[in-house]
């Protein structure tokens, strides 16, 4: 009968035989989730029977915090946070973290019990646990959206964890009503989860902000951006007993008749050239649009006759 016994916390050499496989260091976010894989072997002379327990230490002199046994015999400390999900018996050692917590930054020691009696404690590889803030969701697209034209927005959560679905809640001047979540699991058993958000910008929209909060169970992260609404472009040839005055206006189709534009006229003095006031396009890009115009809209206001070209 032998019996190999290495106190937790002792600095001891390899015994032959017995060695064990896993990360040196493994990072996670804080509050979300993380696999440590892991498997480990025994002296020749030894086999490992279905009754082997397999344990997780916190530290040199902490208590266990993982256990492939049930917990009437090892009580669970971590509020189900640390769970044993390799097969002991086959040489697998592996456990998985869940809502990690800056109090789990440690080493970690795996020890093994079996009837023979066998005890031993690997001190080769003993993972080290870090855990960082939790990073920003992700929202796309932020480019391309138009005045009057419908667009969704996704908000993607910083997460793969199983079993971890969060919140998702939206904030914004726009109509934040239409929103839906989705989950998908992949083949490879972890998740993907976002949120979309469909609205209808409008001119006002231009410059105001958007914030997606993804919560978890005890922490929360936010993303803001600020949204750039883009407007069909109308430019407007006032005709006068003078000369042609050209205007532009940055506004889209619908919002044309009732007023709602994204460049306004600050100077009405038809005998000279009217300053503007112009919301993200720059003068190269005005002239540029005013050589492209395919389709006019015109009124006629007084003696003065408008023609609006429309790009």
């Amino acid at each position: 009968m032998n019996l190999f016994f290495i106190p937790l916390g002792m600095n001891c050499e390899k015994v032959s035989g017995f060695k064990i496989e896993a990360p040196a260091q493994v990072t996670v976010q804080k509050g979300l989730c993380v696999h440590i894989p892991c498997n480990f072997s025994v002296g020749a002379n030894h086999n490992l029977t279905r009754d082997v327990i397999g344990i997780w230490y916190k530290g040199y002199y902490g208590g266990k915090v993982a256990a492939s046994t049930d917990s009437s015999q090892f009580p669970d400390t971590t509020n189900g946070r640390f769970i044993f999900t390799g097969n002991v018996s086959a040489g697998d050692c592996s456990f998985s973290i869940s809502d990690a917590q800056p109090g789990d930054v440690t080493q970690y020691q795996f020890r093994i019990e079996d009837k023979e009696p066998l005890i031993y404690t690997y001190l080769d590889i003993q993972p080290f646990i870090s855990v960082t803030d939790l990073k920003e969701p992700d929202i796309s697209p932020t480019e391309g959206l138009i005045a009057g034209e419908e667009v969704t927005l996704t908000c993607t959560a910083p997460t793969n964890c199983p079993g971890l679905s969060p919140t998702f809640t939206w904030e914004g001047s726009v109509n934040t009503e239409r929103t839906q979540n989705h989950t998908l699991r992949h083949q490879d058993g972890n998740f993907s989860y976002w949120s979309n958000i469909t609205f209808t910008p409008s001119p006002r929209d231009h410059n105001s902000p958007l914030t997606c909060t993804v919560t978890y169970k005890q922490e929360s992260t936010k993303k803001n951006i600020t949204l750039n609404v883009d407007c069909k472009s109308f430019h407007l040839f006032l005709y006068t007993n003078i000369k042609l005055v050209p205007i532009v206006f940055l506004t889209n189709k619908m919002s044309m008749a009732s007023g709602h534009y994204c460049g306004s006229i600050k100077n009405h003095n038809l005998t000279r050239w009217p300053t503007l006031r112009f919301h993200g396009i720059s003068h190269y890009r005005q002239r540029h649009l005013l050589a492209k115009a395919y389709s006019c809209y015109s009124v006629s206001h007084h003696s003065t006759s408008i023609m609006g070209y429309l790009f």
